[in-house]
């Protein structure tokens, strides 16, 4: 296991900034000197058990609760990586409870995308994980190499790896918790498939073991990194963390590959939390137009903001984004004109309040245009009526004094033949 220092990721010992100099500074993990000597050990600095079994060989990375050496393994022999917890922080009964959690965690995995625990030692005054050692980066740090974004292709392949190795966790009642690229490293000394590496998931420290009788505290606190946390883990409600949180952080990690930074980021942890809470990341289509629609739908439904939006398990997760590298039809689907809609709205509060007024307005003319035209088109209707029956009686005037006007001709007619007959010519 190799852990590497990391600024892009919030380490879970420090979330609030102490003082107003550190605000820009409290979202980087602890830099790592060679010269440190609370991180570079010394004879008998270890322990006993430690000293005499394993030799140091470097520094790897420093974390909030512990330290990663390279080591070599005097009695099997090979080169690891070994995970020792800060001094001082070890005498505590909740850091050694985290440790024998992480211990029975890693201990359930077996899988070929998970770094794999090959002994720990705990006794009264040491602590330590016996840890394979991976030869290669982080994918933090690669992504950075990429500059503006990964491959498509490449991205996908990879998480697709990672979603069966989470898939794996649960299926052994195991949340990691806190997915993110510094937490997956790349074994540069073996291709897997398309892949130039095998990518591998390590540090499964604040793992949270199913079904487990024994809760500790903090499995109710916020624990991980806040970037990949998803919005019902950032309220440190119990329980919150799921499956489906797994899946969320796998979903932040694929946009940070695509999008080659951060879907969140914030100068103060309220900052962040409100961008998660709303969803608010900018679109990877404005990012990067490249990125195929499938590829960015299978994002979005990883980050849905509700739990029951996501993907049921990693594996289905997995199984489409195999689907994709394969070129056929995706099972997510990018968000409605509705649905994309509402997430403008929540991330942009005043201008739909103002959006909404100017639509009520415009409702309010609409409506009131609609009863004048309603009413007009009745007047409308009793006019064009009236003049129907007007033509009626015209029609039936003219045709009575036409009838009129023929009877009194037929009458003056008879009665000028019958003065002809009796010879009155004149009145005829």
């Amino acid at each position: 296991m190799s852990i590497p220092s990391d600024k892009r990721s919030l380490d879970t010992a420090s979330l609030e900034p102490t003082s107003s100099s550190e605000k820009t500074d409290f979202l980087e993990t602890t830099k790592i000197s060679s010269s440190d000597p609370t991180t570079t050990p010394v004879a008998g600095s270890w322990g006993i058990t430690l000293d005499q079994r394993f030799q140091y060989e470097g520094l790897l990375g420093r974390g909030g609760a512990g330290s990663v050496y390279r080591a070599y393994d005097r009695k099997f022999k090979r080169e690891v990586a070994l995970k020792i917890p800060h001094r001082g922080l070890s005498e505590g009964g909740e850091v050694r409870r985290r440790f024998e959690r992480e211990v029975e965690a890693s201990a359930r995995l077996r899988h070929p995308h998970i770094v794999a625990l090959y002994d720990f030692i705990l006794n009264q005054s040491e602590a330590a994980l016996v840890n394979e050692l991976i030869e290669g980066q982080t994918l933090a740090q690669w992504i950075e190499q990429q500059g503006d974004g990964c491959d498509p292709r490449v991205s996908a392949a990879l998480l697709q790896r990672m979603a069966r190795a989470v898939h794996h966790a649960h299926c052994q009642g195991v949340l990691h918790r806190d997915i993110k690229p510094s937490n997956i490293l790349l074994d540069q000394r073996h291709a897997d498939g398309d892949l130039p590496f095998h990518p591998r998931l390590t540090d499964f420290g604040v793992a949270r073991i199913l079904h487990n009788e024994t809760r500790t505290d903090s499995e109710y606190q916020l624990v991980g990194s806040v970037q990949y946390s998803p919005p019902e883990v950032i309220y440190m409600t119990a329980d919150a963390h799921t499956q489906a949180s797994d899946i969320y952080s796998l979903g932040v990690v694929l946009y940070e590959m695509l999008a080659g930074k951060m879907a969140f980021s914030g100068s103060t942890v309220a900052d962040v939390f409100r961008r998660i809470d709303l969803g608010d990341f900018p679109p990877i289509s404005q990012i990067r137009p490249d990125v195929p629609r499938d590829l960015e739908a299978i994002v979005l439904r990883c980050m849905a903001r509700r739990p029951i939006d996501r993907y049921p398990t990693a594996d289905d997760l997995a199984s489409d984004l195999d689907r994709f590298l394969k070129g056929a039809p995706v099972d997510a689907r990018l968000p409605g004109v509705l649905e994309r809609a509402a997430r403008m709205g929540r991330r942009h509060p005043t201008a739909l309040a103002a959006l909404s007024v100017a639509a009520m307005a415009l409702c309010i003319v609409f409506g009131l245009g609609l009863v004048t035209y309603k009413s007009l088109s009745r007047l409308n209707r009793q006019l064009q009526t009236r003049n129907a029956q007007l033509s009626q009686a015209l029609t039936f005037s003219r045709e009575t004094h036409f009838r009129n006007e023929q009877m009194s001709y037929s009458s003056d007619m008879r009665m000028a033949g019958e003065r002809i007959e009796e010879g009155k010519l004149r009145d005829a």
